[in-house]
């Protein structure tokens, strides 16, 4: 049984040679097919709709187009920028929420943090260098 298993393996391991993959954008697409799934159970008529972004992740995959695929995908990564951007901000501040204050400069909006329990201090804006007395 076990050669058997290892032997569909390495066929399906062949027919892969050549073929683009997942990556970040297959996985989203993969996430809102999931979401209309879950709407489906109210409505069945969501299921149908479901299927359009399972089918195109399911194309990328096993596309042979690998340019065009990383041109998708660019494309993907570049509106999707400022989001991941935002997100991973939120994360470090929950992470570090008990031990430094993050401050946003008022001339370049750049974001910084400082460490709590220092009183008032003077910050100076590692972008911009304004100096700002901030309480921390």
């Amino acid at each position: 049984m076990r050669n058997w298993l290892e032997k569909i393996g390495l066929k399906l391991e062949g027919w892969m040679i050549g073929r683009y993959g997942q990556d970040e954008l297959n996985r989203f697409l993969m996430y809102v097919s999931l979401f209309f799934i879950f709407l489906a159970t109210a409505d069945p008529v969501w299921a149908y709709v479901a299927l359009l972004p399972m089918c195109w992740s399911m194309y990328r995959c096993y596309s042979k187009n690998v340019a065009k695929r990383r041109e998708e995908r660019q494309a993907y990564l570049h509106i999707t920028a400022k989001p991941r951007i935002w997100g991973r901000l939120q994360k470090r501040k929950w992470r570090d929420r008990k031990t430094h204050k993050y401050f946003t400069c008022k001339e370049c909006g750049a974001t910084f943090r400082i460490p709590k329990g220092k009183g008032e201090i003077e910050v100076t804006c590692p972008n911009c260098k304004v100096h700002s007395i901030r309480k921390t």
